[in-house]
């Protein structure tokens, strides 16, 4: 999505030290940013087939290139994947 709208309206600029891959890859996870008590958790991993939303969020980037690219992740960062361990489905 991000690169199409970059194809049709141009690079957008560096907003707040941020590039747009950047920015893209941060949005993505604050829409599953959310506050639950343990009870809650418990409850939602018992009665519903979907992870909970910090799981959602990162473990997705984790196997995208893309990611890695845009924050620059090398081996030893806590959000750094190698390449061979990166689930590819596509």
């Amino acid at each position: 999505a991000l690169k199409r709208y970059e194809r049709d309206h141009g690079v957008t600029p560096i907003l707040e030290n941020f590039t747009p891959d950047q920015r893209f890859f941060m949005s993505w996870t604050r829409s599953w940013r959310n506050k639950a008590t343990v009870q809650a958790l418990t409850h939602q991993v018992k009665s519903d087939p979907h992870a909970p939303g910090q799981y959602r969020a990162f473990a997705p980037v984790l196997n995208i290139s893309g990611f890695h690219n845009a924050f620059n992740t090398k081996q030893g960062d806590a959000m750094y994947r190698p390449i061979n361990e990166r689930i590819k489905i596509w």
